[in-house]
């Protein structure tokens, strides 16, 4: 596998992902459905590095900083409740 192929890869992920996250931090999504959005990542990569080892493909999401959708969910809605705490106080 080439190295270039790999990053490219990398960088549409970072770019797709905000873009199917769009609107969900005001949503109020089952734990299930943020499971969900996370096994879907976690299988692309599962499938790019032909590996089954969680351990390898969460090395490779860190190595290449591509983040889980929970995490960029918690980070967004973070960002949200503070801008709404701001425009109320």
């Amino acid at each position: 596998m080439q190295y270039a192929f790999v990053l490219h890869c990398f960088d549409v992920m970072a770019q797709i992902i905000p873009v199917l996250l769009y609107g969900l931090e005001v949503c109020d999504l089952p734990k299930r459905t943020i499971q969900s959005l996370d096994f879907s990542v976690n299988r692309v990569l599962m499938k790019l590095f032909r590996s089954s080892n969680i351990e390898v493909i969460a090395e490779c999401r860190n190595h290449f900083g591509v983040e889980l959708p929970s995490v960029q969910l918690a980070k967004r809605f973070k960002k949200f409740s503070d801008k709404i705490c701001n425009m109320i106080a």
